[in-house]
């Protein structure tokens, strides 16, 4: 019987998203990202991702967080209305992640007067660019757009008072 990693697994799954793929594909030209390494598998952080995974799914399930990102959106909707924009489906999403573009601003000048919230402006191997991420761009994002894009993430001890704080500092923050 052939020994199956996760490597093998996500591989043999042949799922391939559009633009996503293609992107993918340019950075494993480009030794960005590995495909397989040889190697013992680390069975460890298999079983941690299972449990990660598990966790997660069950997280899911509470509705409370998909109410405050509900809330936040409605937040910045009612303060900014067509100043912003929603990057993704309003429904279709992980339910504790909202991405939202600030026309006309820059996302990178936003965070650095945000302070202390969870937030960024896109992967962590896309900081300090000032090009959209692939991600947004794979999504149809425009590139004016996408310069103004912060995503928020928030967590199961998060609650409306730090969210109305957010809102306020992104209030004097674009004004």
């Amino acid at each position: 019987m052939k020994k199956k990693c996760v490597d093998e697994l996500a591989t043999n799954m042949n799922v391939r998203v559009p633009n996503i793929s293609q992107h993918l594909d340019v950075m494993r030209e480009k030794g960005v990202v590995e495909v397989r390494r040889e190697g013992t598998e680390n069975i460890i952080f298999d079983v941690a991702l299972g449990k990660a995974c598990e966790i997660a799914r069950d997280a899911l399930k509470n509705d409370n967080v998909r109410r405050l990102t509900e809330y936040f959106y409605n937040g910045l909707k009612e303060k900014f209305g067509d100043e912003i924009k929603l990057n993704g489906h309003p429904q279709k999403k992980l339910p504790n992640t909202l991405n939202i573009s600030f026309i006309d601003y820059n996302g990178h000048e936003i965070l650095e007067e945000l302070g202390d919230v969870a937030a960024s402006t896109g992967s962590a191997c896309h900081s300090g660019l000032t090009t959209i991420s692939l991600v947004l761009s794979a999504m149809g994002v425009s590139d004016e757009a996408g310069r103004g894009a912060v995503r928020f993430s928030l967590g199961r001890y998060s609650v409306k008072e730090e969210i109305d704080t957010v809102i306020e500092t992104l209030v004097k923050i674009i004004s």
